[in-house]
């Protein structure tokens, strides 16, 4: 769905992105969404609520149907659309007509192109190349650079978007802005492909000195996470911790932002799977920490283990509230 981001971000001011996979993260997703539209002060303002490139249940239709007409019904403005080409919508297409919108001859970007209408003829050509990848039209000119184009967005992975889902989703709409570049030139393809990595670096760099792309993804990364110390911020013990999830590349990023934030004691990082890291520096005993919440060990600045409770979660807050049930003293509960 970065296409149709990457389109809708052309004509809607202050848009708000979520991305979700198939099954249960999906009503996830639309339950937070739902939960951002009803704490907002102003509710009368005009929101598009629009769906692209995922068909829904019937279960997720009517439970969005029924709460959008119960959000509008309480005073908001807000008009839903859902635009898919997946034929296994047509069912709950027909029952939800009024806003699910399925065509399986335009992929998702395309329709949302055309709902939207044209913006010029760089992003037209864009969105033809989206399409012909997406619905393998191997026959049409823009396959190879569509391919190369989804292969761009799949390798742009260095801000999780679980915990940087804003931050994610710009370095994805930027990639494909910097992509429009490439069109009409021999073999654009290959040009695109051979400009991946810079395009990267690009991004990662902003205006500190080149390095490689490790080092400049460390480096942004714990930028970004030095701006999210209220939220990520654990205590254990008369210990300041600081919480991410999946993370990646965990030791420089760790060691990177405990020296730059002397205030924090200890780093940890949790993965989908319960899988813990822990890493200090000279200030909290990790090995012993890790054996006593998590059943693990290691060495005193680098540890880890596992957290059993740790289960199917789409949001960063559910993977804190768990790992804070962990560290809670007995007493506590």
């Amino acid at each position: 769905g970065y296409g149709c981001q990457y389109v809708a971000s052309k004509y809607i001011e202050n848009a708000r992105f979520f991305n979700s996979n198939y099954g249960n993260e999906i009503n996830a997703r639309l339950k937070q969404m739902t939960a951002e539209i009803e704490a907002l002060e102003d509710k009368s303002e005009e929101i598009l609520f629009l769906i692209t490139d995922l068909n829904l249940s019937t279960q997720d239709c009517r439970y969005l149907d029924d709460k959008i007409r119960a959000l509008n019904t309480s005073g908001c403005n807000i008009k839903l659309q859902l635009l898919d080409h997946h034929i296994s919508g047509e069912e709950q297409a027909k029952e939800f007509s009024d806003w699910y919108t399925l065509d399986n001859n335009r992929c998702g970007t395309k329709l949302t192109y055309d709902y939207f209408g044209e913006i010029d003829e760089p992003t037209t050509t864009l969105v033809n190349a989206i399409n012909a990848i997406d619905l393998w039209k191997e026959d049409q000119p823009l396959f190879e650079f569509g391919k190369t184009l989804m292969r761009l967005i799949t390798e742009t992975k260095e801000l999780n978007k679980l915990i940087f889902p804003d931050e994610s989703v710009a370095y994805k709409l930027y990639a494909l802005e910097r992509a429009k570049e490439f069109l009409g030139k021999n073999d654009a393809h290959i040009a695109l492909d051979d400009a991946i990595h810079f395009l990267k670096k690009e991004f990662l760099r902003g205006n500190a000195v080149n390095d490689t792309i490790d080092n400049l993804s460390s480096r942004y990364v714990t930028q970004l996470l030095s701006t999210k110390k209220s939220e990520f911020s654990v205590e254990y013990a008369g210990y300041t911790g600081f919480l991410t999830v999946s993370i990646g590349n965990v030791s420089v990023i760790a060691n990177g932002f405990l020296s730059a934030n002397e205030e924090y004691d200890f780093f940890i990082d949790v993965s989908p799977k319960g899988n813990v890291s822990m890493r200090s520096s000279n200030k909290a005993d990790v090995s012993e920490i890790s054996k006593t919440l998590f059943g693990g060990g290691g060495h005193r600045n680098a540890a880890g283990g596992r957290a059993n409770n740790i289960k199917e979660f789409f949001t960063y807050a559910e993977y804190k509230k768990a790992i804070e049930s962990i560290m809670k003293p007995s007493n506590e509960g």
